[in-house]
């Protein structure tokens, strides 16, 4: 039970982990090329649920809490929502030549 709220990092640790890995993953796609979901075969939902699952670790390493994961889960939440009011971003999420 102790498990559930102890904390094997600082929580400021998570959320800096959580904003480089959301950043780095943002370029990996953009890089990879945009596809909805429509358009995926099998093999890219399987490389998906892959790539999720490592980044699960970088995100929140060793850590098995509660907390942790929540603090994890706000702050992709949180970056998603403050990054697409810049209109940058906005341009890029949607697909648009950034130049």
């Amino acid at each position: 039970m102790n498990n559930l709220s102890s904390l094997a990092l600082p929580w400021r640790q998570f959320a800096v982990r959580v904003i480089f890995v959301y950043m780095a993953l943002l370029v990996l796609l953009r890089i990879s090329g945009k596809r909805s979901f429509g358009e995926m075969s099998a093999f890219d939902v399987i490389v998906l649920v892959l790539v999720g699952g490592t980044l699960r670790t970088s995100i929140v390493g060793m850590d098995t809490s509660f907390f942790g994961a929540l603090i994890a889960v706000a702050t992709i939440v949180a970056t998603d929502r403050g990054m697409v009011r810049a209109p940058l971003y906005r341009a890029w999420r949607r697909g648009r030549p950034l130049w």
